[in-house]
């Protein structure tokens, strides 16, 4: 997206829409030990740890950053998984699935460590993590949930109808579900701020670098660019929702949907006074499930399920406005004043894809969402993989064998008879 020329602009752009790095041109070949294509949460926190253990580290970048996933999402450092803590050790077996709940669960304090150690500034704040429940249906979600976080943290809290109301300022909802390891940042800031340390670190940051082949031979990595080639002995493909063909087989194993976005105008604190307070990320849980907070500005912002296509005009987003205003009919009148999308990689059972590509090559994909704090809580994981190769150090299940989609070509036809039927059912609910 060029939002020079484009007529959507994420809230988080708004005010700041050039990014700060004064590049040299990438060389016609270069080399390092360790190569990073991607240059979002998940490629930055891995190259900013190897540089601060002492390794000589490129990261290449397709776009700019900051213009893909990490930089227009919605900001919500949320804890765990889509699934519950029983559901995935009955997926995973009592020892990995131990493993792989902790670190969800702690991802939002490691990603906040992150953020205090560089003095990264974007806008953190603490409030928490809020699933409401609009009927009787998803109140037992809700209820299941949080008897099953409470075998792992104190931090997991019920909310009745009337206290539901009073910290989100609408009647929509009959309960919900508070957990308190929940904040909200700038992710914007945060991506700029995990730039600004690796190259500080010493990290070689290359944008507009986008990859077009890669291949190990001689016991080394070649990455080929147009005009330029990089080597390195070790490699991490962190592209995430925005993979491409560089190793076919990973597109196929995750489906990209559209996020769509909007932020209301600022707003004034008559308006906002009893509204969701900063700090507090809330996801629903309807199957085509919005999500929204309080954002910079005393603005609201809310995100969602977008069209298979990219947005023509800003009508293309009238049912988020409907939504918004359906929740809290306060901002009826409000106007809606930065309308922005991403993709989101979803994977079919929901959980993020580790896969060994080869001597000392890793990716890492399908955070289904959770990216704010699976990605940078990820990295020195993965830094200290790409150092020492040992499996069983890394938090999450890791495959020597990518496992596509089949059929992946129909993915679309599939997700939008999935997204018409859910719709329905969200309606006759």
């Amino acid at each position: 997206m060029t939002y020079k020329t484009s007529p959507f602009c994420s809230v988080w752009h708004n005010n700041e829409p050039h990014f700060f790095i004064d590049q040299e041109p990438l060389p016609t070949k270069m080399e390092a030990e360790f190569v990073i294509v991607g240059g979002g949460f998940t490629g930055l926190s891995t190259a900013l740890d190897l540089a601060l253990k002492g390794k000589e580290v490129i990261v290449l970048e397709g776009g700019k950053i900051g213009l893909a996933a990490s930089g227009l999402n919605g900001g919500q450092l949320n804890p765990g998984f889509k699934h519950n803590p029983t559901e995935i050790i009955n997926s995973f077996g009592s020892n990995i699935g131990k493993k792989i709940i902790e670190f969800g669960a702690n991802a939002p304090k490691k990603t906040m460590s992150i953020i205090k150690q560089h003095k990264i500034e974007c806008q953190l704040e603490k409030g928490g993590f809020v699933q409401p429940a609009h009927n009787k249906a998803s109140l037992r979600i809700v209820d299941n949930r949080i008897k099953d976080w409470k075998k792992y943290t104190d931090k997991v809290d019920f909310l009745d109808k009337n206290e539901v109301g009073d910290l989100l300022g609408s009647d929509c909802y009959i309960g919900g579900l508070l957990d308190r390891r929940g904040a909200t940042l700038n992710p914007l800031g945060l991506v700029k701020g995990l730039a600004k340390a690796a190259i500080k670190a010493g990290v070689r940051i290359y944008q507009k670098s986008l990859v077009r082949r890669v291949y190990f031979s001689n016991g080394k990595w070649h990455f080929m660019l147009k005009n330029s080639s990089v080597q390195g002995m070790a490699a991490g493909i962190f592209t995430n929702a925005y993979t491409n063909n560089l190793i076919k087989p990973l597109k196929q194993t995750f489906i990209p949907v559209q996020s769509f976005q909007i932020a209301t105008e600022k707003l004034s604190n008559e308006i906002t006074r009893d509204l969701i307070p900063n700090g507090f990320g809330v996801s629903d849980l309807n199957r085509l499930l919005v999500y929204y907070r309080r954002g910079p500005d005393n603005r609201i912002l809310m995100g969602g399920r977008g069209t298979f296509r990219k947005p023509k005009s800003k009508s293309d987003f009238v049912l988020l406005e409907r939504k918004l205003t359906n929740i809290f009919p306060i901002l009826k009148d409000a106007k809606f004043q930065c309308y922005w999308f991403g993709n989101v990689s979803i994977t079919p059972d929901f959980m993020p894809r580790l896969n060994i590509l080869g001597p000392r090559a890793i990716s890492f994909l399908g955070c289904n969402g959770r990216g704010v704090a699976l990605s940078p809580a990820l990295g020195p994981y993965l830094s200290d993989w790409l150092i020492k190769g040992n499996d069983h150090h890394l938090p999450l299940p890791v495959s020597k064998k990518i496992k596509t989609i089949p059929f992946h070509f129909l993915h679309r036809l599939y997700v939008a008879a999935v997204s018409s039927y859910f719709k329905a059912r969200d309606w006759v609910d």
